[in-house]
């Protein structure tokens, strides 16, 4: 069962799909940046270089598996499905601290 977590969000009337992609275009950048200056800052660089190809399929594939499943569903149920993840995900977050905050 998904969470209905809200049905009443304001609706976004300015910007439409560009302004969309365009900042998930530099969201995606910006995270990516802050990664490659956390890499630059120690001496993994070298090591971690041959495996830039590796990383940048990494990241490629997930994205446009993504797509196609945007492509695929409506609004609302994208919007659950991505909540929902982003909930497991802290739950599992929270599962993997736990221990060390009690211990």
């Amino acid at each position: 069962m998904v969470p209905s977590f809200s049905k009443n969000l304001p609706k976004v009337t300015a910007g439409g799909r560009l302004a969309d992609g365009v900042a998930g275009a530099v969201g995606g950048f910006m995270g990516g940046l802050g990664r490659l200056q956390w890499c630059r800052a120690g001496p993994e660089v070298h090591a971690a270089s041959p495996l830039l190809p590796v990383v940048a399929l990494a990241l490629l594939v997930p994205a446009l598996f993504g797509a196609q499943v945007y492509v695929g569903l409506s609004e609302a149920a994208f919007r659950k499905l991505v909540l929902s993840l982003l909930s497991l995900s802290g739950l599992a977050l929270l599962t993997s601290a736990v221990p060390r905050l009690v211990g």
